[in-house]
């Protein structure tokens, strides 16, 4: 089993996430994009279309810094949001 993931940035944007995964994973940190879309629609409102990037505990810091300074140059839009520490369920020990 491998480390912990924690939730460190939320959006609704498909093509937005799958950037800040890119990002993350060019820089040699390990994410996981996490759809908690509930419709079979492609719909973006609201929680209806949250996608949220996790990485392992050990390197949230590193992330956030990574995804925050995208956001201030213009690669990431500033419809996402920051979440707090959550462990996902399925990596604790």
């Amino acid at each position: 089993m491998g480390p912990p993931f924690v939730d460190i940035y939320a959006c609704y944007d498909l093509l937005e996430a799958l950037r800040a995964q890119d990002l993350l994973e060019s820089q040699g940190i390990l994410c996981r994009l996490r759809d908690l879309s509930s419709s079979a629609l492609p719909l973006t409102i609201g929680k209806f279309g949250e996608r949220r990037i996790a990485v392992p505990h050990q390197t949230v810091i590193q992330a956030k810094q990574l995804l925050g300074k995208a956001i201030a140059d213009g690669y990431l839009s500033t419809d996402g949001n920051f979440c707090g520490a959550r462990v996902d369920e399925g990596e604790a020990a």
